[in-house]
């Protein structure tokens, strides 16, 4: 049975509108407009909140709404008002309750019923949709963080174990076996360190203490650094300009060096990769090309989004799927534009764009 709870002072009010709705099958719940009976009402976890505000000067306290707003927003319940004034003093009061639906008195039992049914319904489409990315999260983290960490650890612990157990080994063995191991090890913090900054952002915390940041020697040095790891340096196409932006500067490398790595990563030795700057009054440009496989058509219309990889179900490849979606994340919280096309065996381009001068 759907559960509203009634917010309001007037009694007499929520005896008819609870007999209302108790004759078309909904429980009913009664709070007074005080903190403190709100907060022992809402332990019901109602499918909807009808709130009455008799008066246009909104006597509900600060500290009344925030109780309202926080259960609402957390358990995902849609919130209607019940309001006695003019028509174009309902959005101002709307949207500092954050109602998602509004009655105005006086008002029909078709519109009262017809408003609780729209609101619950769209309620239960946005939970069906929270409850399908939690379960996706879910199972994409219970299925690659485990791999990605046990096949670092195999080799570790696998190479250690030669040189520990086999007594013939010559000095190159050794030092090429503590290659393979300092290089899953690298690879194992990496990915750790992927997953931290995944944390920090699903925290929605603000970036702060902007720095300005050189692009032309940062981006010059990431992009040959990942040429030289890939030995691809005759692949590497640079043309950046000099310009400095407000921005992180180790959050700023993080987010090149994940591009740039993928346009390497994602192409084949003897195919260009092209890194681009165009340098503007109040704003720099950037443009990554590269000419390998690119993505299919399908993967062109999902959203970056965390622990997605594209096409991983035809390639076989490393990694949480974080890179990218960090790497916008980045540039979008520091005031810049991302976009990115690609087309299936042709390659990838990314375009994105950060601000020159702080203060535009």
């Amino acid at each position: 049975m759907t559960s509203i709870l009634f917010i309001g002072d007037n009694e007499e009010f929520y005896r008819e509108t609870a007999n209302i709705l108790r004759v078309e099958g909904f429980r009913t719940y009664h709070a007074a407009n005080k903190t403190n009976d709100i907060s022992h009402a809402l332990c019901v976890n109602p499918d909807l909140i009808l709130c009455d505000v008799p008066k246009l000067s909104f006597p509900m306290e600060a500290k009344t709404r925030s109780v309202i707003q926080k259960h609402a927003y957390e358990k995902l319940i849609p919130i209607i008002l019940i309001l006695s004034c003019s028509e174009n003093e309902v959005e101002k009061i709307a949207i500092k309750l954050g109602a998602d639906g509004v009655l105005l008195k006086p008002y029909t039992k078709k519109k009262l019923l017809y408003t609780i049914n729209i609101c619950i319904q769209q309620a239960k489409k946005y939970k069906f949709f929270a409850n399908n990315s939690a379960n996706r999260l879910k199972s994409i983290i219970t299925k690659t963080v485990p791999h990605e960490f046990r096949t670092s650890l195999n080799a570790i612990l696998g190479f250690s174990e030669i040189i520990i157990d086999d007594e013939n080994l010559s000095n190159p063995d050794v030092i090429e076996l503590t290659k393979l191991i300092n290089h899953s090890g690298k690879y194992l913090l990496e990915i750790t360190n992927k997953y931290l900054l995944y944390i920090h952002f699903s925290a929605n915390k603000c970036l702060k203490n902007f720095q300005y940041t050189d692009i032309e020697k940062i981006a010059t040095s990431i992009a040959k650094e990942v040429s030289q790891k890939y030995n691809r340096t005759e692949d590497l196409s640079l043309a950046i300009f000099s310009a400095k932006i407000p921005i992180i500067t180790d959050w700023f490398s993080f987010a090149i060096h994940e591009l740039i790595d993928n346009a390497f990563k994602f192409s084949s030795k003897g195919q260009p990769v092209h890194f681009l700057t165009k340098v503007t009054e109040n704003r720099a440009y950037f443009t990554i090309i590269d000419s390998g496989r690119g993505f299919s058509k399908e993967c062109s219309h999902h959203e970056i989004d965390s622990f997605l990889q594209f096409d991983r179900e035809f390639y076989e490849q490393q990694g949480l799927g974080l890179g990218l979606y960090l790497a916008k994340e980045i540039i979008c919280h520091h005031r810049g534009c991302f976009e990115i096309a690609s087309q299936e065996g042709k390659g990838t381009t990314i375009c994105f764009d950060l601000p020159v001068n702080q203060n535009k």
